[in-house]
């Protein structure tokens, strides 16, 4: 997977869109717990300052920090309103109370912001979900291994 960012051309404004709720459920995967591999992307890039293995995952409701890389996080962590019970695919249930927010994410030379829930995951150190994904108007081309975003007032993107 390139982490080589581009400049996308769509030719025009695009069409407007709809977006669907996901549901409730989260899902953090490790790479051999992968279903489908075209269902995600993962690829490296700067996370506070430190080279972070991302996956990139649709199937996750909430982006997720390994409890591994929480120690390079430079934002103090905070309760969670309401625990979350995080299912895995291997149907393990995991429980998460806490949460990182506005934690820095360097991206295509953009710093991005993130919501980071530790969890003890292995082999990434971040999954992106739907949570992140959603609000950076960011599409996920599992076949092409391409994510694309699309801010708004922003030349659109991706990798």
């Amino acid at each position: 997977m390139s982490n080589q960012c581009t400049k996308i051309d769509m030719g025009g404004q695009g069409e407007s869109r709809i977006q669907q709720r996901t549901p409730p459920r989260t899902y953090p995967i490790l790479a051999d717990e992968v279903e489908n591999p075209n269902d995600v992307v993962t690829s490296t890039f700067p996370v506070c300052s430190k080279t972070t293995h991302i996956l990139f995952d649709t199937g996750a409701t909430r982006s997720f920090v390994s409890l591994s890389f929480v120690r390079y996080l430079s934002v103090p962590s905070q309760d969670l309103d309401i625990c979350l019970a995080v299912e895995t695919p291997s149907g393990n249930t995991l429980i998460a109370d806490k949460v990182h927010r506005s934690c820095e994410l360097m991206l295509c030379d953009r710093n991005m912001l993130v919501e980071l829930v530790p969890l003890a995951i292995l082999n990434f150190d971040l999954t992106l979900g739907m949570d992140w994904l959603s609000a950076n108007h960011a599409s996920v081309d599992g076949f092409k291994k391409e994510v694309r975003f699309a801010i708004l007032d922003q030349p659109e993107f991706g990798f």
